[in-house]
Order: C-alpha cells, then sequence, then structure tokens
C-alpha cells in the first residue's frame, strides 16, 4: 500500500488494548513533545466528547502510542503513563496528560555504596541490572575508569544525574533500556548511530535562528580537595579572561577536568539555537537526531546541529514536526 502523505495515521492503546477504532472521527489533536535528557516525553490527547460517551480514564492507566502516515508503518514512540485527565465543555472535550518514565519513576529508593576503579560502564551496568533494564554506554564515556565512587543515601537516579553532568552526558529511561551518552551523540535508544538528517529551507515553512554572545564565558574553572597537600586545588578548562566556577568540590583532580569540561561544552553548544518547522511532518525525528541545514544563511549552514526537543502534533487532517537544535562540540 502506497503511504498517504497528507493522511495521517496513528496507534493507541490503554493497557495493551487497541483503542484506536474507537477514537476515529473524536481526535481534536495528539500532541508528543520529547526532551532530552531527565525530563519526561509528554503526550496530551483532546479529544471530542460531545455525545458524552467517552470515559474519564484512571490515572496511572498505561498508553502505547505509534504515529505516522495511512498507507505506512508506524513508528513506535514508547509507552506513557496518564498522570492527569480533565473534562471541559461546552462543547465537551476530554483531555488526557501522559507522561513516559524518568529517571525518577524508574530508579527509585536510596543507597549507599561504592565503586572503586570502576568505568562508568560498570556502574551504569550494575544500577541497570538492579533495576531491570538493558545498559546502553556511549562509546565516548563507557571506558572512562573513575578510581573512588561514593553513594552515601542517595538515590541511583541521583548519582548517574551527578555523574552525567560531570561528563557532559544524558542520563535517561527509554524503551526497557537504561542510556548513558554523551549528548549530541546521535544514538539511538538501542545505542545505534543515527543518521543525520539533511533538511533545506524548503523543507520548512518557518525557521528560528538565535545566537547569543553577551556575557559568554570564555572558560569554566573547578576546584578538587587535595587530600595529600591539604589544601583545594583547582583546574580551569578554556581561557580565564571570563571565567565561571562551579560550586561544587571534587574528589579528585580527574573529575573536577571532567566537570570542568562537560560544563564548558554545555556553555558552547547553548550559544546557538534553531528552530524548524517541517513542511512535511517527520515521524521518526526524535532528540540527538543529527541535522544538517542546507540553503539557509551560511552563518546556519556550516554549523552541525542536534535535535534537543522534537514536538509531534497531529489531528485527522494535518500532521506537524517542529524541532529545537543546537550545535555540537
Amino acid at each position: 500500500m502506497t503511504p498517504i502523505q497528507n493522511q495521517p495515521a496513528y496507534r493507541l492503546s490503554v493497557n495493551g488494548n487497541n483503542i484506536t477504532a474507537k477514537l476515529q472521527g473524536r481526535l481534536l489533536r495528539l500532541t508528543l513533545v520529547t526532551e532530552r535528557g531527565e525530563k519526561a516525553d509528554q503526550l496530551t490527547l483532546e479529544l471530542d466528547d460531545s455525545d458524552g460517551k467517552l470515559d474519564i480514564p484512571p490515572t496511572k492507566a498505561e498508553l502505547s502510542l505509534a504515529i505516522g502516515w495511512v498507507g505506512s508503518t508506524l513508528v513506535e514512540k514508547g509507552t506513557f503513563t496518564v498522570d492527569e485527565a480533565s473534562h471541559s465543555g461546552p462543547p465537551d472535550v476530554l483531555t488526557i496528560r501522559a507522561r513516559s518514565a524518568n529517571l525518577i519513576d524508574a530508579l527509585p529508593g536510596k543507597k549507599s555504596r561504592s565503586w572503586e576503579n570502576a568505568t562508568l560502564q560498570d556502574i551504569v551496568t550494575d544500577i541497570a541490572k538492579e533495576h531491570g533494564y538493558q545498559p546502553i554506554v556511549g562509546q565516548a564515556l563507557a571506558g572512562i575508569r573513575r578510581t573512588d565512587t561514593q553513594q552515601t543515601n542517595e538515590s541511583d537516579m541521583h548519582l548517574l544525574q551527578r555523574l552525567a553532568r560531570e561528563y557532559d552526558a544524558t542520563a535517561t529511561v527509554k524503551a526497557g533500556r537504561l542510556l548513558f551518552v554523551k549528548k549530541g551523540a546521535a544514538q539511538t535508544a538501542s545505542g545505534q548511530p543515527m543518521p543525520s538528517l539533511s533538511i533545506a529551507r524548503s523543507d520548512t515553512t518557518s525557521h528560528r535562528y538565535q545566537r547569543a554572545e553577551r556575557d559568554v564565558y570564555t572558560g569554566v574553572k573547578a576546584q578538587w580537595n587535595d587530600k595529600a597537600g591539604a589544601q583545594l586545588q583547582s583546574v580551569i578548562v578554556g581561557e580565564t579572561e571570563n571565567l565561571k566556577t562551579l560550586r561544587s568540590t571534587y574528589a579528585a583532580e580527574e573529575y573536577a577536568r571532567s566537570a570542568a569540561q562537560a560544563e564548558f561544552d554545555r556553555i558552547r553548544r547553548g550559544r546557538d539555537e534553531l528552530e524548524l518547522t517541517l513542511t512535511t511532518a517527520n515521524p521518526e525525528l526524535d532528540v540527538e537526531w543529527p541535522i544538517k541545514a542546507t540553503s539557509f544563511k551560511a552563518e546556519i549552514n556550516k554549523k552541525d546541529w542536534v535535535a534537543k526537543s522534537v514536538s509531534q502534533s497531529l489531528t485527522e487532517q494535518e500532521f506537524t514536526t517542529s524541532t529545537t537544535a543546537e550545535t555540537t562540540v
């Protein structure tokens, strides 16, 4: 069957039961917003209940979603848990909001323990196995060895977020996998590299580029506790002209340097931002997807971009994809 590019399609299940047919003619709008990192993906459904036949779903109901075009294979977008439902009118509309599992939900409980001379791969693997997830650690991070990693009355979620900040990484749970990957590494939930998406200006209905250079830090300073010398030492990444000093004090020089480098990379990525709305929706587009811009201004075209948030919005007649991207470093 040939895809019908102007006719959106979706499949929605509740607790494993496909309810797509029951929603035909009722979908006012479906919006899915995905963001990188610890933020949960957000799904919002607005449904026509003018005949009063729709039930308000209980919180904690599980929704599974796939989207795409009529006549093509739908793209699975994950599982979401209902955390809010409202009914308004007239006209009567049922609004359902759900979110994907985030680290708080997925890695509950506090622990005290330590890892000695362990790699990031070792640490993430231990945590993933304890919670029943498959560990996926980016190649740039997997082999990094830490002499001593302490977890003191701290949740696994907080530990992973702390380590992610030190290495400019993203720690998240998707599709039964615990991912710990470098930001901008462009990896799928299975750890495979994402193909680059070329977007010409003619492929968009609108764009917005912004570069902010005001008060940009030229370097980052981090302090570490030199136990042998019984004093604080510091490391600097970048230039000293306009330094940002991190608040934390690190246990070793290697950790301080990693944290300073991670913050410096974050600052450099945040200088440029590109917002795009596509002429034809792309249901496959997701966060961390590398983007190559063409036929825009030269300043935009020469940069390597990666999606940091994606919005998919569809009705029974229209389908729109928009993304906000930042530069890689």
